[in-house]
């Protein structure tokens, strides 16, 4: 499917911690097609030659996204209030379809997209259990079935102040948190804590990561030796978004692969040693 370019209104901006926004878009066409681990495309305007890509936070009432202040084009971006010209939705999503047990690992703006997908995921147990009704199974959102069909969402950061998911947020009290200072949650990684806390992974979920690539390559050798499996969504410089511009090619088993074309998200046994070369 062609993405769509739409002008969106901006309904809501709201700062997390210094230089991470959240904003909602008043999408129609983009969020309505739009699927977990999908990106769209952001102008930041007439001084920028090049759109800044953003992973899908949320596609209900409008699209969320996650915008992290790293340079001159999101800076100009988080100033805009009025109306953003955006591309999508791009890039492969999640699969999760038959699935028995998920746990889902984020880090910093890589948060983003496990959002949407565990939203997603949650939203599930109420077509199984129509009986909870929609509003209580979102907020329940820790399994549906039994056991082995678990959701787990972990994050990751540097410290309290730095978790990128809002206070308000009923997520936030579901999450299980690890941050580097030990400030809120685990002391130390994410990978720190799986290797403490084997309850998380001795079930043989399946495993859906996004964050900065020291974390993902932690994490990948830490499945390799456990033999888990799942999918990582990557994080590269995208100029284009469709493939086009060749510029985000990454090192895989089977040769290179565009990010914004063939990924974001990337199936476990499809990465190597070489991925993380970036």
């Amino acid at each position: 499917m062609a993405p769509f370019l739409e002008k969106a209104k901006v309904k809501h901006k709201e700062e997390i911690f210094p230089g991470l926004y959240i904003f909602k878009l008043d999408s129609e066409i983009i969020a309505s097609y739009s699927q977990p681990g999908q990106f769209v495309e952001a102008d930041p305007g007439e001084s920028f030659f090049l759109r800044r890509p953003f992973s899908i936070q949320e596609a209900e009432d409008g699209l969320e996204i996650l915008v992290k202040v790293v340079g001159r084009g999101t800076a100009e971006l988080v100033k805009n209030e009025t109306e953003w010209n955006i591309l999508g939705p791009l890039g492969r999503g999640f699969d999760f379809q038959n699935l028995n047990g998920a746990l889902l690992i984020g880090g910093g703006v890589g948060v983003a997209p496990l959002k949407f997908l565990y939203k997603r995921m949650t939203r599930r147990q109420y077509f199984r259990q129509p009986h909870l009704g929609l509003d209580k199974a979102v907020e329940q959102a820790s399994f549906w079935g039994d056991e082995r069909t678990r959701i787990r969402f972990v994050i990751g950061a540097k410290t309290k102040s730095e978790i990128p998911i809002a206070e308000t947020d009923y997520i936030r009290q579901k999450v299980i948190v690890s941050t580097d200072d030990g400030s809120e949650g685990f002391r130390g990684t994410v990978v720190d804590m799986l290797k403490a806390q084997s309850k998380l992974w001795e079930d043989n979920p399946k495993i859906y990561a996004c964050g900065p690539a020291p974390m993902l390559k932690a994490l990948y050798e830490f499945m390799l030796e456990k033999g888990l499996d799942g999918q990582f969504s990557l994080e590269n410089r995208m100029a284009c978004g469709m493939g086009v511009c060749q510029g985000c090619a990454i090192p895989m088993k089977n040769g290179y692969k565009l990010v914004c074309k063939d990924g974001p998200v990337f199936d476990f046994k499809d990465l190597d040693e070489r991925t993380w070369m970036i």
